[in-house]
């Protein structure tokens, strides 16, 4: 698979937005931001690419069916009581309360992406890479939506059976077998920043641009993503119940993964 295959199915996406779902933690005990859907272009975009360069690269992971960002891994050799999974499932649930779910199409707190990275990465969190290959979607056709640097913006929101779906992965915690998945080994800390080469198509959180909802509403300035104290304020009470129990990846390294490459 050539860099430009692929190229050309990325520009012609048009960019769009990743909205918070909740905080939750995922299998393995993994601290996770669910979004709540992969919105009309950037599912197109994830078919053409299964479709069309099936043959060149492996077959999708259930990893990157969803939209997810990793906050968090526990220590190596650290396992979760039932009782902690309760409190660490309710503070997640407490500090996602500051997300406006009020309406499904809101982006004032969402994350703009207009760029996607071809990323050769060296450990799983991608604190290290060797390289990152920045491509800019650029729309192909008309959408409904705003224009944002001379690009033209896909504001749909993920559909209902694409935010059901989701909804549903992040509902079974609730479950009153979860405890018995979140509590299997694996995805510590050394599994996301141990030598592991690969290559992935991911949105970098560094790139993410602020909403222009957000900007009109003097929600934050243009630099400090909105999500962002959100996500310290879950940081610093997991870490306060819980100190030295999580490793936090790097603010640098957060993003979100569209699929693996190789």
């Amino acid at each position: 698979m050539g860099k430009e295959d692929i190229q050309q199915y990325i520009k012609a996406a048009h960019p769009s937005f990743l909205r918070p779902l909740q905080f939750f933690p995922a299998w393995q005990g993994v601290l996770t931001l669910a979004f709540s859907g992969f919105p009309p272009s950037f599912k197109k975009l994830k078919e053409e690419i299964n479709e069309n360069l099936a043959a060149a690269i492996p077959k999708e992971s259930p990893g990157s069916m969803w939209p997810k960002m990793t906050l968090g891994a526990l220590k190596d050799h650290v396992r979760l009581t039932p009782e902690m999974l309760g409190r660490i499932s309710k503070i997640c649930s407490e500090v996602s309360s500051d997300f406006d779910l009020s309406d499904p199409a809101s982006t004032s707190q969402a994350l703009l992406v207009d760029t996607l990275d071809i990323a050769f990465y060296c450990c799983r969190s991608l604190e290290r890479q060797v390289f990152s290959h920045s491509i800019q979607l650029q729309g192909a056709g008309s959408v409904d939506g705003s224009v944002v640097q001379n690009r033209l913006v896909d504001e749909s929101p993920p559909s209902k059976e694409e935010r059901d779906r989701v909804q549903g992965i992040v509902n079974e915690v609730h479950l009153p077998d979860y405890w018995f998945f979140v509590s299997k080994d694996g995805n510590r800390e050394t599994h996301y920043r141990g030598n592991a080469l690969g290559v992935s198509l991911v949105h970098h959180f560094q790139h993410s641009k602020v909403a222009p909802a957000a900007r009109q509403e003097n929600r934050c300035s243009t630099s400090v993503h909105p999500l962002l104290p959100i996500i310290e304020k879950l940081r610093s009470r997991i870490d306060e119940e819980y100190p030295g129990l999580y490793a936090w990846m790097k603010d640098s390294s957060l993003h979100c993964t569209f699929r693996a490459l190789m």
